[in-house]
C-alpha cells in the first residue's frame, strides 16, 4: 500500500515538475512620434514638430523627418525582430501624394541595408510595415543585425507621423 501511494505522488510530482514549452509569440514595442521623430535636417521653422498627439507637419511644403524606434533590447521581455512600422496620417483631409519612406537597418560596423515603400497617409492612419523580406531576407524570419534602424520619409505638409512600432518575436512559456 506504501509503494502504491509512493508511486503516485511521484508520478503527481513529475506531472507538476515538467518543464514548460516556449512558444513564439508576437509582441509590440510602440513609439510616439512626437518623442522618436525629428527633422532630418533642423531648422527654425516650427511648422513641422513634435506634438503630444505625434510628429506633424502643419505647414504646406513637405520636410524629411527621421524616426529611430527604440531598441527591442530596451524591452525587459527580449526578443528578436520581425518588422518595424511608421504610420502616416493625414491632417487635412485632402488625398496626398504618395509618401516616400526609407528603412534603415544595420550599422556602419555590421553593414547598412535600406529599403524604400510608398504609402498614402489616410485620416485614421496608414501603416507602413517593413519586415525582413523587404532587406532581403524571408518575410517573418527576424531581421539581421536587428537593433540598429531608422525610417526617414518626405512628410508632405498636413500630414503627421502619430506613432512606430517595432514588431519582435518572444519564446513565451505556455
Amino acid at each position: 500500500m506504501r509503494t502504491q501511494v509512493l508511486a503516485a505522488a511521484a508520478i503527481a510530482i513529475a506531472a507538476v515538475v515538467q518543464p514548460t514549452q516556449a512558444v513564439p509569440q508576437i509582441r509590440y514595442q510602440t513609439a510616439q512620434g512626437g518623442i522618436v521623430c525629428q527633422l532630418n535636417i533642423p531648422t527654425t521653422d516650427t511648422k513641422a514638430r513634435p506634438k503630444a498627439s505625434g510628429f506633424r507637419n502643419e505647414g504646406t511644403t513637405n520636410v524629411f523627418t527621421i524616426c529611430g524606434i527604440p531598441s527591442v533590447n530596451d524591452n525587459p521581455a527580449g526578443g528578436t525582430v520581425v518588422g518595424i512600422a511608421i504610420t502616416l496620417q493625414d491632417l487635412s483631409g485632402v488625398m496626398h501624394s504618395t509618401i516616400s519612406c526609407t528603412a534603415t537597418n544595420g550599422s556602419p560596423s555590421f553593414g547598412i541595408a535600406y529599403a524604400t515603400k510608398q504609402g498614402y497617409p489616410d485620416s485614421s492612419g496608414t501603416v507602413m510595415l517593413f519586415d525582413a523580406s523587404d532587406f532581403g531576407g524571408v518575410e517573418g524570419e527576424s531581421f539581421q543585425n536587428s537593433d540598429f534602424w531608422s525610417i526617414t520619409c518626405n512628410l508632405p505638409g498636413q500630414a503627421a507621423i502619430p506613432y512606430l512600432y517595432a514588431e519582435y518575436s518572444v519564446d513565451a512559456a505556455v
